[in-house]
């Protein structure tokens, strides 16, 4: 990645990294709404902006491990990690969002900025309804590691042990996946 007015990321202790640069965080996650719109996010709470000329450096508001972005455009996107973390992108700057729990979040996805579903540890489901994110009773205290919904009516998500739930519209239901 080259950068742009690139900042180090410093730890808690004052330990920053320069070398490599312009950070030395894993990224475990990536979104883009136009060629010339990508986002990337990792540890420590780096989220880098690809603008069509070059990666530049965001200020997400966090130290946490960010595991997964999502958004509905330019200016509506979304980051979940750990402790429960939530980060949403404006337009114009990151800030944190009361996700209402400490459990870590790995995966986010939705069919609009009203319908949004985030998945994480012991069977962790948030819906975010436009104005706030809620718990949905998921069935299994498995841990989910992705989401991915069609529309109102029909959402899975999936996880360890070989876990699939599905969403009708009304409540999560475990479905036999065949796996272990």
């Amino acid at each position: 990645l080259a950068s742009s007015a690139a900042a180090p990321l410093c730890s808690v202790d004052g330990w920053c990294w320069r070398n490599p640069l312009p950070q030395g965080n894993p990224l475990h996650a990536v979104y883009a709404s136009a060629a010339d719109r990508f986002w990337v996010a990792g540890d420590r709470g780096a989220i880098f902006r690809y603008d069509g000329a070059g990666w530049v450096v965001q200020s997400s508001g966090t130290s946490a491990t960010l595991n997964s972005l999502w958004g509905t455009d330019s200016n509506n996107i979304w980051a979940v990690g750990t402790g429960g973390t939530i980060v949403r992108w404006n337009g114009s700057a990151w800030s944190p969002q009361t996700s209402g729990t400490t459990s870590a979040l790995n995966g986010i996805f939705g069919t609009g900025p009203s319908d949004i579903w985030a998945a994480g540890e012991s069977g962790l489901l948030l819906h975010y309804d436009g104005s706030a994110w809620s718990k949905v009773t998921s069935g299994t205290p498995s841990t989910f590691s992705a989401v991915w919904a069609a529309d109102t009516q029909h959402a899975w998500a999936v996880g360890s042990g070989g876990v699939i739930a599905r969403w009708d519209g009304k409540a999560w239901a475990v479905e036999a996946s065949g796996t272990g």
